[in-house]
């Protein structure tokens, strides 16, 4: 399986057969979601369905993985913080991952669909969809740092000043 025919080699790709899977609607991927982690209730499965897009898969892992889960609940904070305009508290929040490379990846990937989600529902986690704009933007260039092996809590500093508008 791949997440996308690009990233297959031409030769490969000819012999083999392309099913495309979308996801789930977002009803049938909270419906099945509760199904399978029932202690999250209605509200918690609707929740994990619209941030993840109907990607049951996805979504169930945020809700069974403790540091997916953590990640997703920092992230939460950080935008809640960010549109206050709390930049002391960002910080904090993200200092806490400034020693634990993959820690600091999965945050950046929770914010992320934190702030995709503020972009489709105006106000989820407080921010605006400019703020939320803005934000995926300066993610982005925390990411393309770590990937070329960027000092960690430089590059969790500037995010949080670039997420609080500085």
């Amino acid at each position: 399986t791949a997440r996308s025919a690009a990233g297959v080699l031409p030769t490969v790709r000819s012999r083999c057969a392309a099913y495309t899977l979308a996801p789930l609607p977002q009803a049938d991927c909270a419906r099945a979601l509760l199904g399978l982690e029932p202690r999250l209730g209605a509200d918690g499965a609707a929740d994990l369905a619209f941030l993840y897009g109907g990607r049951l898969g996805a979504a169930r892992r945020a809700a069974r993985e403790p540091a997916a889960r953590q990640a997703l609940e920092t992230a939460r904070e950080v935008c809640a913080c960010a549109a206050n305009n709390d930049a002391y508290r960002v910080q904090a929040l993200l200092a806490g991952t400034e020693r634990d490379r993959d820690g600091a990846r999965a945050l950046l990937e929770a914010l992320g669909i934190v702030c995709a989600a503020a972009l489709r529902r105006p106000g989820y986690a407080g921010l605006a969809q400019e703020r939320a704009a803005h934000a995926l933007t300066a993610l982005e260039e925390a990411r393309q740092a770590l990937a070329g092996n960027g000092n960690l809590r430089i590059t969790l500093a500037v995010l949080g000043a670039a997420l609080c508008g500085a």
